[in-house]
């Protein structure tokens, strides 16, 4: 069953498409996130979602009934802001429970269930406490806490950790999805962190220039993107120009390699061949035929593994990876021939687009450079 859907949602703002023709379904029960830079569009279908902002095309539905005109307080939904907007003159406990009195619940039963979110979000003994007096974990977790206490169908997060440092983030992110979890309810989260959106989620939709460019579970995403910018966006990946042979081979440069069968059916005009850093396997020399030559340029220590950066005999860079363990026990100099074989189960082909074509191993300094951190 689909809890929130979105139906040709559409939303300008002047002369700019903030939200353009988005169709978009929301399991019921399931952690989804909409996930992309700024301005793509993610907080304004989100908004839209909430009542604050009225789409100009298309409808919103909970449950299979159009919410679009429906006003935010009379949907019943939560919503958790990138700034927590908590009342600065109220303690935690009011702030919680402020939902629950407007709405005329009695105090018996405020109590309650106030006392019964702070157990749940890590508040208890708290709940005298004004905001002032908060960390800025604490702040979120009444914040969550605020937007879960009238029981909401569906929760709606706009980039909530944003705020926090790392390792708060890190940990309250696991924290949020065991509480939704534990409460059964659907949320919609909004970030423009991949890491996070990878580690909490049932399904992503990668969100550019106001339309959803790819919907799917992160393994869907992460290991076989449908488009050059959600392979570039969601982690690292390397992009080269190539042109399709038949169903599982390319030609890159002078060299043909096999892909996943079938993987690019129907594709027509310029095309990209691209594969994460881990999946390619290096070799001594340049002479294996389904391998790409190259020339090691540069690498960087990233802890479990070095990163590694190869001039290929073509002039594109790409990024390949080793174990640290095994990069320190026989590092490789500078200027070494090297083959890269990509794995071909995780090659894909795709369209090019015009940003494929500049935005190439961003993560790396130009050659003759080395990255802060750069292994010897």
């Amino acid at each position: 069953m689909t809890t929130l859907a979105f139906e040709a949602v559409g939303k300008r703002f002047g002369g700019t498409v903030a939200v353009d023709t988005v169709d978009l379904s929301v399991p019921s029960g399931s952690f989804f996130t909409l996930l992309g830079p700024s301005g793509c569009g993610k907080t304004t279908l989100l908004r839209m979602a909430a009542g604050f902002v009225l789409p100009d095309a298309g409808r919103v539905r909970v449950g299979g009934i159009d919410i679009t005109r429906v006003p935010p307080h009379r949907r019943g939904l939560g919503f958790v802001f990138q700034s927590y907007a908590l009342f600065p003159t109220k303690t935690v406990y009011e702030n919680i429970g402020f939902a629950l009195a407007l709405r005329g619940d009695a105090r018996a039963r405020i109590a309650s269930r106030v006392t019964a979110l702070c157990r749940l979000v890590g508040l208890h003994g708290l709940e005298d406490r004004y905001p002032h007096e908060l960390s800025g974990g604490q702040q979120q977790r009444v914040a969550l806490a605020r937007a879960l206490a009238p029981e909401p169908p569906v929760l709606l997060l706009d980039e909530p950790l944003s705020a926090l440092d790392a390792e708060i983030r890190a940990r309250l992110r696991e924290e949020i999805r065991r509480i939704v979890e534990e409460l059964g309810i659907t949320a919609l989260y909004v970030t423009h962190d991949q890491e996070e959106a990878l580690s909490i989620s049932d399904s992503i939709a990668v969100m550019r220039d106001g339309r959803v460019l790819q919907a799917g579970s992160p393994s869907e995403i992460y290991l076989h993107p449908r488009h050059a910018f959600v392979a570039r966006f969601v982690g690292t990946a390397n992009t080269i120009d190539c042109h399709i042979l038949g169903a599982d081979r390319v030609q890159c440069g002078d060299r043909r390699l096999p892909v996943r069968p079938n993987g690019h059916a129907g594709l027509a005009g310029p095309t990209i061949l691209t594969w994460r850093p881990e999946h390619g396997s290096l070799r001594p020399g340049s002479v294996d035929p389904a391998a790409l030559p190259g020339r090691l340029v540069g690498a960087s220590f990233l802890g479990p593994v070095v990163r590694l950066r190869l001039a290929l005999a073509s002039g594109e860079t790409v990024l390949a990876e080793r174990t640290a363990r095994d990069w320190f026990a026989a590092p490789l100099e500078p200027g070494a021939e090297l083959s890269l074989a990509i794995d071909p189960d995780f090659a894909t082909v795709l369209p090019a687009d015009e940003q494929s074509r500049t935005e190439r191993c961003l993560d790396f300094p130009p050659p003759g450079r080395r990255s802060s951190g750069s292994a010897p």
